[in-house]
């Protein structure tokens, strides 16, 4: 759907846009781009040509950050504060000091990442649903904004600006991938844009619910009390 040329030195680079609808598409991306890259080649003559897919597939990058790759999604809540106290223990206050916090925390890191563990949740639900594991290294990569309302609730979102999944053709027809897809209702064409959706909720539920538990100190205690790595114990 778009061609966006690039000169870097003496070389040219396509960078090609491609509309793949409810499947991924790798490979129908990289087979359209070898035979773009042929024709290209063959008509002004180049001495060397190459489909360069490799340099930022499953590779976190700035240019999938701030441009997207696959499906930009955004997910956001506004909770009130009674039910924050209720259910994790925490304020708003709390929720946005720690997220600071870790804010500057990842600054110093140099990650481009924002996300707590967007990680965690996206690899569950990619193995369970077929989807291509591998993508995980794009697709954790985002942003989370915590603020306190004027209310004085909690207003979150989490933003995945390159989340590649899809609904339909690689293992998504398969066995029980295919019933997952099937539990969530969106197994098929016309589902992708709705598994996203599920997914950024996943995400941004995970984030406030690891978040909440460093506040309240229970991170390392749940572990301790429910960890099965005990050596010595019976299992």
């Amino acid at each position: 759907v778009a061609v966006e040329p690039e000169l870097v030195g003496r070389r040219l680079v396509l960078r090609l846009v491609f509309a793949t609808g409810d499947a991924i598409g790798i490979n129908m991306a990289a087979r359209a781009s070898e035979l773009c890259s042929e024709l290209v080649a063959r008509s002004t003559e180049a001495e060397r040509r190459y489909v360069h897919g490799e340099d930022v597939e499953k590779r976190a990058n700035a240019r999938a950050l701030h441009a997207g790759r696959g499906r930009s999604v955004v997910c956001d809540v506004r909770l009130p504060r009674a039910l924050l106290a209720q259910q994790l223990r925490v304020s708003p206050e709390d929720l946005v000091a720690i997220h600071a916090s870790y804010q500057i925390g990842f600054a110093r890191l140099g990650t481009h990442n924002g996300l707590v563990q967007a990680a965690n949740g996206l690899a569950a639900v990619f193995l369970a649903c077929g989807q291509d594991v591998a993508y995980v290294t794009e697709s954790a990569t985002g942003f989370l904004e915590l603020a306190c309302t004027s209310e004085g609730d909690l207003y979150a979102s989490a933003h995945l600006p390159s989340l590649l999944v899809g609904t339909v053709g690689g293992g998504t027809g398969q066995g029980t991938a295919a019933e997952c897809l099937d539990i969530l209702g969106v197994r098929g064409a016309g589902g992708a844009n709705l598994f996203a959706e599920l997914l950024a909720a996943t995400v941004l539920a995970g984030d406030l619910s690891l978040l909440a538990s460093f506040c309240t100190h229970e991170f390392v205690a749940a572990h301790e009390r429910l960890g099965r790595n005990r050596p010595g114990d019976p299992a």
